[in-house]
């Protein structure tokens, strides 16, 4: 049988990961009294990359927390870097302080499973106790709303969930610094923010993210996305903005936008007509999908107009999208969204299918209850004779 150093077996019952077993995990456990709020050896990124001289890649170390504390699953309350009992806790301090930079999280820890020191990262403080002192997750974000000085309503906006996607995608670790301080700053009453972001990090999801905060809340009632070709907002549309469904119009060269529900689609044609026969308004172009129904079964009068804008100095003529439909292809159009967004503009053939029949039912309901009331008008008209 192997006999163990005495030396040795007193340096490993006093590393980093039995220190953290035995002494750490149950205070922060007993304190928070959940483990959906506890994460441990939480990696957010796997190194930097960096070129030399010679053109060779070469990866950097990689970072990760011991513990990460949560308040809500979008909202990092604080961290914890451990070292073993043969260490002081001032040495993760500093580590502790660089990875709370990194992820944008208010409180700080560094402890040895003994000593415990606090950096608050919004007050600049520090302060050394025992870790038997550490604090719990009601007595950290009362701090914190103090600190940050929110308010209940504001409360409410910052710690709104996060969006996740039906393949389960949530924000990276720096879209979520972006999304929370731009929620943040708004919430406020800010009305201007600027986002920086390079390319290939998550742009139009992160936008995305804030808009869906807002917009939940009804905080934001119109919120307007701007791209300079049409691919890209064609691309949004079907993609990360896809939750959103029927609540989006796309306008190609307009400002404006109305969607007329009608009850028959000899209606669609009058009104049509209407609007063309005003004096003031000009038709810059038609598309009847009505007549030549898209491939997808979607059925829809639209027209491009040019109406007057009267402002104090000047008359403005501004383009506008006028979409004309009954109520059955509204429902439709409505339900199709919905289904198609759920997988992310990729639904299987057979749902694309079934919802082309759907669309074939959907004209055939809308041409007999036509039918059925030109019956009754002939018929009132018969009576009143």
């Amino acid at each position: 049988m192997a006999v163990l150093d005495p030396n040795d077996l007193l340096q490993q019952q006093q590393n980093e990961e039995t220190t953290k077993l035995q002494l750490i995990t149950p205070i922060i456990q007993a304190k928070w009294q959940t483990t959906d709020k506890i994460i441990m050896e939480y990696k957010y990124t796997a190194g930097r990359i960096s070129i030399d001289e010679y053109n060779v890649a070469h990866r950097g170390k990689e970072k990760k927390v011991d513990y990460l504390l949560l308040w809500k699953d979008n909202v990092l309350l604080a961290l914890v870097e451990a070292k073993g009992r043969e260490h002081s806790a001032g040495d993760g301090y500093q580590q502790a302080i660089d990875y709370a930079n990194d992820l944008d999280v208010p409180f700080a820890y560094a402890t040895n499973g003994i000593e415990l020191i606090e950096k608050d990262m919004i007050t600049g403080i520090n302060k050394h106790m025992k870790i038997e002192e550490f604090p719990g997750p009601d007595e950290l974000w009362d701090r914190y709303l103090k600190e940050k000085g929110f308010n209940d309503d504001e409360e409410a906006i910052i710690t709104y969930p996060y969006w996740t996607t039906y393949g389960g995608k949530t924000p990276r670790y720096y879209q979520r610094i972006a999304i929370n301080r731009t929620v943040e700053h708004i919430a406020k009453g800010n009305k201007r923010a600027l986002l920086v972001m390079a390319t290939g990090t998550g742009k139009t999801f992160t936008a995305f993210q804030i808009i869906y905060r807002f917009w939940k809340l009804r905080k934001a009632k119109k919120i307007l996305f701007l791209a300079d070709r049409n691919i890209l907002v064609d691309q949004t549309m079907r993609k990360d903005f896809a939750p959103f469904l029927s609540a989006m119009v796309k306008f190609d060269n307009d400002i404006a936008g109305i969607r007329v529900i009608c009850s028959f689609t000899s209606d669609i044609y009058r009104i049509a007509d209407m609007i063309s026969e005003q004096r003031d308004i000009k038709v810059l172009g038609v598309k009847d999908y009505i007549t030549f129904p898209k491939a997808s079964g979607y059925k829809s009068y639209h027209m491009i107009v040019s109406v007057p804008v009267y402002l104090s100095d000047r008359i403005v003529d501004t383009k506008v999208e006028i979409q004309i439909r009954t109520v059955a292809m509204d429902f439709w159009a409505s339900l199709e969204h919905k289904i198609h967004y759920k997988f992310e503009g990729d639904a299987p053939d057979h749902i694309k299918e079934e919802l082309v029949e759907c669309a074939h039912m959907v004209a055939d309901l809308d041409a007999r209850m036509l039918s059925l009331n030109e019956e009754i008008l002939e018929l009132a008209k018969a009576r009143q004779e």
